[in-house]
């Protein structure tokens, strides 16, 4: 059965909006991803039995890919449930649960079944809250925010000025 893993945290908008915040690539692409600095890529076939993958990519050109299938899209908006594989774990089961609340908010619980063990509970753990800050970062304020290149990090050759070698 594996290691559960449940999160719960409260969103702006309605349950609607962070339920399409979950399923569209264009939106998934402003907050999937662990890090500040970091980038996302999706691919979503919303439809039980469809694929998604997410690729997030760090600011020094490192990549990880979570990927799976929907096993459930509620047509109320109020569930969803897919299968999760990435380099960490095969197939564990994420459901995401979308509740209206007071003020606007909607609450979102993430239950993420079949985690192989207490340490890719704490890892995950990381990565979800990770995602989860830039999704609340992203409900705030959904306006596109600029791509961050690691200033220790250059893998252009630049000149010093036009009469310089390479360096």
């Amino acid at each position: 059965m594996g290691e559960r893993l449940t999160i719960t945290k409260k969103f702006m908008g309605t349950p609607e909006t962070i339920f399409s915040d979950f399923v569209v690539p264009e939106k998934l692409e402003h907050w999937f991803f662990e890090e500040d600095y970091w980038t996302a890529q999706a691919n979503v076939d919303l439809r039980p039995g469809g694929k998604y993958s997410i690729e997030m990519l760090t600011d020094i050109g490192n990549s990880f890919t979570h990927d799976g299938k929907f096993l459930e899209v509620s047509p109320r908006k109020d569930r969803l449930k897919f299968t999760w594989g990435s380099s960490l774990v095969e197939e564990s089961i994420v459901t995401v649960d979308f509740e209206p609340s007071a003020g606007g908010m909607t609450m979102v619980k993430i239950t993420h079944d079949n985690l192989p063990n207490n340490e890719m509970v704490n890892v995950h753990r990381r990565i979800w809250e990770g995602c989860l800050k830039h999704l609340n970062e992203y409900t705030i304020n959904p306006t596109p925010f600029p791509i961050y290149r690691d200033p220790d990090y250059n893998d252009t050759p630049t000149l010093k000025n036009k009469d310089d070698d390479f360096y």
